[in-house]
């Protein structure tokens, strides 16, 4: 009796190992078909808006790991990430809704882009820890979850880049995350060497950190462009 019960419960063991695996890769699969569904939804808005469409993945990638749904603790929705003040400030009525949220998020992208000379860096540091906190430490704030932000969203948009090629990321690009972080303030955004651990993804990111959009006043100088 006590070995035809053991035996019952190995079979149920098997049997749940086994829808769990089955729902990681079904999940696993569901999440490539999406990234690739929104390929072309990123190419249009880039072009559009005249930002690079590996930055604005690599973006996606580090907020919300492309997923719609996602929502931060601060109260950022979306795939790119969006708070309530940028999402009406960009026209963005529905942050989950995919089209209106990476519109949005590209729009402020390119406002950030101009606001800080094109400095890619720069702006990302502005999507996460706000615009005037950039201006006011006059480069990369000091704050570590800003500069591991940055160095991954780079190293994200480097393999994109490197996707694109159909070639390997260039080694020189893909720096460790720890001496990023580590590095000493003041330092100038433009002389720091930015990348990122394989141990950071985006999930890890999502978790710890949010798109806090705050202090940005500016609007997209792209006249005339919804």
């Amino acid at each position: 009796m006590v070995r035809q019960a053991s035996s019952r419960v190995e079979k149920k063991c098997v049997l749940f190992l086994f829808c769990v695996f089955l729902g990681l890769g079904v999940s696993s699969l569901c999440a490539a078909e999406s990234r690739e569904n929104y390929d072309e939804l990123i190419r249009e808005l880039a072009r559009r808006y005249e930002v690079e469409p590996a930055l604005v993945k690599a973006v996606i990638r580090a907020e919300s790991d492309f997923d719609p749904r996602a929502v931060s603790a601060k109260g950022a929705r979306g795939l790119m990430q969006l708070t309530p003040k940028t999402a009406r400030r960009h026209g963005v009525s529905n942050p989950q809704d995919p089209r209106q949220n990476i519109r949005g998020g590209v729009r402020f992208l390119r406002a950030l882009l101009d606001r800080f000379d094109n400095d890619t860096k720069l702006a990302l540091a502005a999507y996460n820890a706000g615009g005037g906190t950039v201006e006011r430490f006059g480069g990369l704030p000091p704050y570590q979850e800003t500069r591991r932000y940055v160095a991954t969203v780079l190293r994200y948009r480097q393999r994109y880049l490197a996707a694109e090629r159909n070639d390997d990321p260039e080694p020189s690009d893909v720096a460790v995350a720890t001496a990023l972080v580590k590095d000493p303030f003041p330092r100038r955004a433009e002389t720091i060497w930015y990348g990122a651990g394989e141990s950071t993804d985006g999930r890890a990111l999502r978790a710890a950190l949010h798109s806090p959009e705050r202090g940005f006043e500016g609007e997209p100088n792209r006249a005339g462009v919804p």
